[in-house]
């Protein structure tokens, strides 16, 4: 027999599973094992019970619509997916492997188009079964094959073979103590119903008091308000703190990875919050008998950081963009989970159309770039210049010397738009650094190069100053270079003092005569700064300027005039 792989019916090539495979595989089982430790617990009708089932036909049918029909084949103490372990535990009536194990079956195979009514008759048969004994009538085979579910299939055999199967039976068998316990039962329930049966007793034992049935009137109403997820939460939690196997821990973590993301879909993220916090509390709580429980749970929190779980987010962006208690609970939720997160909050925020929303998003991968950067390194160096665009405003106001080092290896980027907005940012995080980007200036980009002298001209500055001054001196320009060295005077003289002076009246008044390629420009440029500067003294050169016997120094002059009008 050839087992169907998880894509879409096919034949696995190589006969392993990919990690893209384990994933819902393991969630689906995780909510299976969840499920059948619900039925044990409380009554079938149980809305615990219920919602676990749901959970477990939400896996399976993601699961089967993705990849097609699911088949994994049962061990004594394991369930396998193509020699994956998906699922381990000790063989008793805890473990759903031993269960379908010691009833002979090999594997189970759920079939897409199954239905929740399917779900649950096999969960029901499974808990039937769980447990053997005298009284029990038939067995699990058996009733499999006389529900007759059209979209489960299974193979059993006859006989165990091999070591494997030898079943321990002093976990089936029923010891005297259990026999004492059964008769001490019966005679307190015996003792119960002559209690109840006696009329004076049963009056008194039934009359409430006003204040018990106040009290009893708000039990009813908080269990019909009562959300069920949170209630299987509640109960896993209380597991968690007080005992867990290493095996059961790991069952829980998968069923609870596949309910945040289920809370995550609608939107549910106050109880999402509240299990995040919940489990980072029972990490800090872990003493050091249960140190082992810490790398797990890490491991799991990793996890839920991952694009498998925080995808189902694309489906919320709408409704995001009109609650805004939501946006700040989702931002708190994120904040949750390590700064890997950042890996798959980046890409998705580029889907997002609500200014409000990706606002939420940047400031919640700012807070995880400041617990650990390397993740927003590396989307910082991704193939896609829109998700780096997205990511470059992140560093404005992160902590440290990293995110200026990051922004001064960006403003070299090949790309014009990624070197505008490094730019952009590193000037709002510290203007300090512009000698560091003063050669922007030439670059081969024209809104770069304006950007650039732009941020140097906002304000008076020494050492831009200088820097203009040396480059204006020395930098032999072409003609087609006129416009820019306008802008370079204009701009000293919104950044310069009186120590430009000397140069600019030299450039302006010293050998007006000469003609010369280039000449024309930079008198005109010194007459530009020469009044941008906003001295008397400037004032003073201009004046005579104007009245030079050299026709291109008054013409320099006028221009200048005319341009700051």
């Amino acid at each position: 027999m050839i087992e169907l792989s998880m894509d879409n019916g096919l034949p696995s090539a190589n006969g392993g599973a990919t990690d893209k495979e384990l994933l819902p595989a393991k969630d689906l089982i995780a909510s299976l094992i969840i499920a059948m430790k619900n039925y044990a617990l409380y009554p079938e009708d149980n809305e615990i019970v219920q919602t676990s089932v749901e959970n477990v036909a939400t896996c399976l049918d993601e699961l089967l619509n993705n990849y097609g029909d699911f088949r994994f084949h049962v061990k004594r103490d394991r369930l396998l997916f193509r020699d994956e372990i998906l699922h381990q535990g000790t063989p008793d009536v805890g473990n759903i492997a031993f269960v379908l194990y010691r009833d002979s079956i090999l594997w189970v195979e759920f079939q897409k188009g199954i239905e929740l009514t399917e779900v649950t008759g096999f969960l029901r048969l499974v808990n039937q079964y769980r447990e053997t004994g005298e009284e029990s009538e038939g067995d699990l085979v058996t009733a499999l094959w006389e529900a007759q579910f059209p979209h489960l299939r299974y193979e059993a055999s006859d006989i165990f073979l091999g070591d494997e199967t030898e079943v321990d039976l002093s976990l089936l068998a029923v010891t005297d103590e259990d026999h004492r316990d059964r008769e001490e039962r019966q005679e307190e329930e015996q003792e119960t119903i002559q209690t109840i049966a006696d009329p004076e007793m049963s009056a008194v034992m039934w009359e409430l008091s006003l204040e018990e049935k106040k009290e009893l009137e708000a039990m009813i109403l908080a269990d019909e308000n009562r959300d069920s997820t949170e209630g299987v939460l509640e109960v896993l939690m209380v597991i968690l703190k007080e005992h867990v196997e290493e095996n059961d821990l790991e069952d829980i973590l998968k069923f609870l990875r596949g309910t945040f993301r289920n809370l995550l879909s609608k939107v549910e993220f106050e109880p999402g919050l509240k299990l995040l916090e919940d489990l980072h509390e029972i990490r800090k709580s872990c003493t050091t008998d249960r140190l082992w429980v810490r790398p797990m749970l890490d491991q799991f929190f990793t996890e839920l950081s991952g694009y498998q779980v925080l995808s189902v987010l694309q489906e919320v962006w709408p409704v995001l963009e009109i609650l805004d208690a939501h946006r700040f609970l989702l931002r708190q939720i994120l904040l949750r989970l390590p700064p890997k997160a950042i890996l798959t909050i980046g890409p998705l925020s580029l889907e997002v159309s609500s200014p409000s929303v990706r606002h939420e998003l940047t400031k919640a991968i700012g807070t995880l770039a400041n617990r650990d950067i390397e993740p927003l390194e590396r989307l910082l160096n991704h193939r896609d210049q829109n998700l780096v665009l997205k990511m470059v405003p992140v560093l404005k106001d992160l902590e440290g010397d990293r995110p200026s080092e990051l922004l001064l290896e960006l403003v070299r980027n090949p790309s014009e738009r990624i070197r505008r907005a490094a730019l952009d940012t590193l000037m709002a995080r510290d203007r300090q650094l512009l000698k560091e980007v003063f050669l922007l200036i030439e670059d081969d980009s024209a809104p770069v190069r304006k950007l650039m002298l732009d941020f140097m001209g906002k304000e008076r500055n020494e050492v831009v100053e200088d820097l203009l001054l040396d480059y204006l001196e020395k930098r032999k320009f072409q003609r087609h270079d006129n416009q820019h060295l306008l802008a370079c005077y204009r701009v000293l003289g919104r950044c310069g003092s009186a120590r430009s002076i000397p140069f600019l009246s030299r450039t302006l008044l010293n050998r007006g005569w000469v003609p010369g390629f280039g000449r024309s420009t930079h008198r005109q440029g010194a007459a530009t700064a020469l009044k941008a500067l906003g001295l008397d003294e400037p004032h003073e050169i201009l004046d005579k300027a104007s009245r030079s016997v050299f026709p291109s120094v008054r013409l320099a002059c006028r221009k200048a005039i005319e341009f700051s009008r």
